[in-house]
């Protein structure tokens, strides 16, 4: 008997992360019989039905194994730290402002708002814990909060627990956005993780209530974080930083759907991620009429298969994610999808992609496709892409009505030198109103930008992440040219 498997699935079960009870993740995984169990703990059970069991857990939540000791490691080191915050930090029972006052010190990893006992103890373990694996610490993070606020998932039934869930993500969203709102990655994220159709995805478990979670946390953390999510996503070279697709079999006409794959390597944002956006074909053949946006996760587990995950950028208001498996062909120019969640009335990627080749196509309606894609390109799909997403996104650049003409940082300032239609001014800000500006470099890209939607200005950190009321500098007087 290979003693770690059977060590993990005894702490599986015990620790409640799939379900209440043994007999009840058996019922789940379609299994009978509790004999099972004591068996387990006996040593009596065959090495190959442990396996069989941890695999079926694999299947039924969507997980790779190496990803059950990961949610094991999280949630062990989460009941310990739970159970040093209950000594060092409470004289009574938990209460939701205390909860909270944790999780903002655990979030920014400042711990000067906890006692010294803690400060002394535990700190220098759960730090290291962050250097070691940042989403363990996030998990462990989650579930002691989870746990200081009396938080049971399995408590009551599926509807229940959704409603739970739509409550605990407004509310860490509250407590994190009141204590961090220059985060823009972190707000544009909750988005998503505040959407309808994401959390009734949520599987009713512990692990379900971690899923999302952990990710909110890293998100405020550091904006940054987001690449360790989008370092798991393929990146092909052979489709180049923009590549274009039509349904496979389809000939070009009039209502044909063309789909446009970009990526590119910037810090932040795109690594590891594809965005494609939808087009239709037009009445004549320069017509593309624009549609919804995706972004596309292919996992990095193979060469030419492996798991994908899209999620809807915008789409009437609301937000979708997809997951399922993909192929791709060995000459790169094919992608099968298989899709997991058969409900996808608002998804827009066809089953199957066929690349245009801008090389000659021997096929004659690949010949088609190539001549007027190659012609859209040239004359501007790029701008049509980039100003749908700023529509998304609700933003707007604002670089003719505010050039930036220099930046300056000292030890007690950032400041922008600006040509605006009223001459050249300077605006101010002290380093100690945001933590982050004491870390910024003079060559860290700095943005004005205007919000659609409330008419705001921010200035705007896009590669790192961060955004800060336009409102909130001060102007100087005018600066010597």
């Amino acid at each position: 008997m290979n003693t770690e498997k059977q060590d993990l699935l005894i702490s599986l079960i015990d620790n409640q992360i799939f379900e209440a009870s043994g007999s009840a993740l058996a019922s789940k995984l379609g299994y009978k019989g509790r004999m099972f169990f004591s068996r387990l703990r006996d040593g009596k059970i065959k090495e190959s039905t442990v396996v069989n069991y941890l695999e079926r857990i694999c299947e039924v939540f969507n997980l790779n194994p190496e990803d059950l000791d990961d949610i094991n490691r999280m949630v062990c080191a989460g009941k310990y730290l739970y159970r040093n915050l209950t000594e060092y930090e409470m004289t009574g029972k938990p209460d939701i402002e205390t909860a909270d006052r944790i999780l903002v010190a655990l979030v920014r990893r400042n711990y000067d708002t906890l006692s010294e006992s803690f400060r002394k103890n535990i700190a220098p373990y759960i730090d290291d814990l962050y250097n070691n694996d940042q989403m363990i610490f996030f998990g462990m993070s989650m579930i002691a909060y989870i746990k200081l606020l009396g938080i049971n998932p399995y408590s009551s039934g599926r509807n229940g627990f959704i409603s739970m869930m739509h409550h605990l993500i407004e509310h860490i969203y509250s407590v994190l956005q009141k204590e961090m709102p220059e985060n823009a990655v972190a707000q544009r994220t909750m988005v998503a993780y505040l959407s309808d159709d994401v959390i009734r995805k949520t599987p009713q478990c512990y692990w379900g209530m971690l899923y999302y979670t952990i990710h909110i946390l890293g998100f405020y953390s550091d904006p940054e974080y987001i690449n360790t999510i989008l370092e798991l996503g393929k990146i092909f070279d052979e489709w180049g930083e923009t590549s274009y697709w039509h349904e496979y079999g389809r000939k070009y006409g009039k209502g044909e759907k063309l789909f446009s794959m970009y990526t590119h390597s910037m810090r932040l944002n795109f690594r590891g991620m594809y965005l494609c956006q939808e087009f239709t074909a037009g009445k004549d053949n320069e017509t593309f009429i624009e549609g919804n946006n995706v972004s596309i996760i292919f996992d990095d587990t193979d060469e030419y298969s492996g798991r994908v995950q899209v999620e809807s950028i915008s789409c009437q208001d609301k937000f979708f994610i997809y997951n399922g498996r993909y192929e791709i062909n060995d000459a790169y120019d094919e992608i099968t999808f298989q899709w997991d969640d058969e409900e996808r009335e608002m998804f827009c990627l066809p089953e199957k992609l066929k690349m245009v080749s801008f090389s000659k196509p021997e096929e004659k309606d690949e010949q088609v496709w190539t001549n007027i894609v190659r012609k859209f390109d040239e004359n501007g799909s790029q701008d049509i892409f980039t100003d749908k997403l700023m529509e998304k996104l609700e933003t707007e650049y604002m670089d003719d009505s505010y050039d930036i003409q220099d930046t300056i940082i000292s030890r007690q300032w950032f400041a922008m030198v600006i040509k605006t239609e009223d001459g050249i001014k300077e605006y101010r800000i002290p380093t100690e109103a945001y933590p982050f500006l004491k870390l910024i470099r003079i060559s860290d890209d700095v943005i004005i930008k205007k919000n659609t939607t409330t008419g705001n200005l921010l200035v705007s950190w896009p590669c790192i992440g961060y955004e800060i009321p336009m409102s909130e500098f001060e102007v100087c007087s005018a600066a010597v040219q």
